[in-house]
């Protein structure tokens, strides 16, 4: 399926503060979604720029919920990548949740296309 895939569309994983609930400015890296027009599917991709160490749980849902989703991805490698999710005729969104070993450092973002 990669042959002729593209990043259909790419968002910042934004850093925030889990207790307070509130972004804390800047980002760990991007959350892009991929797409094959020959298999119509969807995965997402984690590029982390940051250069903290931790763990990215990236999936790939159809639409913008947790509905019909790929199974969760967990990687302490990067870049990271999903699993693939049939979408050929519906908006798809991945979603990425960053979380760095040092316990503090926390960051979230999604992409649909």
């Amino acid at each position: 399926c990669s042959i002729g895939s593209y990043v259909a569309s790419s968002s910042p994983v934004y850093w925030y503060d889990a207790e307070g609930g509130r972004l804390t400015g800047g980002w760990s890296g991007y959350i892009q979604n991929w797409y094959s027009p020959h298999c119509g599917t969807n995965w997402a991709r984690y590029v982390d720029t940051s250069g903290v160490s931790g763990n990215v749980n990236i999936i790939t849902c159809l639409n913008n919920e947790f509905v019909h989703c790929a199974d969760w991805y967990i990687s302490a490698l990067f870049p990271a990548w999903s699993n693939q999710l049939y979408a050929r005729t519906t908006v798809a969104t991945a979603f990425a949740d960053f979380s760095g070993f040092d316990g503090g450092s926390a960051a979230t973002g999604s992409s649909s296309a």
